[in-house]
């Protein structure tokens, strides 16, 4: 019988309104915790992701550069990359300018100058 009073009394303790709000306010504790640890989680896999794609973006680009510094190592390269970032020629050689047929049509229509001076008028207020 006095086996059977301490379970009685050992129930009541643990079924008691107090214990089980204890126990219900661990468990939005821990729950807490769990989501603020799944929400890190989740940052860190994007944050992993971005930097994949960073890591690939400058394989390539160093690759590219690394072409880049192979042909700059050639007569032929180092010409290249004058003429492009300088815009010359050679003696002897011509330059052929291209001139846009939308360009060319504006100019030769104005040579009248009331259309110039109203042609900036217009262009003053569309700024």
């Amino acid at each position: 019988m006095l086996e059977f009073q301490q379970k009685q009394r050992l129930r009541r303790i643990l079924y008691s309104k107090v214990t089980l709000a204890l126990l219900f306010a661990a468990l939005l504790l821990f729950g807490n915790s769990t989501f603020k640890l799944l929400e890190k989680k989740r940052e860190a896999a994007n944050g992993l992701a971005t930097l994949e794609k960073e890591i690939a973006a400058l394989a390539v680009k160093e690759k590219t550069l690394s072409g880049r510094i192979a042909a700059l190592k050639t007569e032929r390269g180092v010409e290249e990359a004058i003429r492009e970032k300088f815009k010359v020629a050679k003696e002897g050689e011509g330059v052929v300018v291209v001139i846009d047929r939308k360009e060319k049509e504006a100019t030769m229509g104005e040579t009248n100058p009331f259309s110039a001076w109203w042609k900036g008028i217009k262009d003053f207020f569309n700024k």
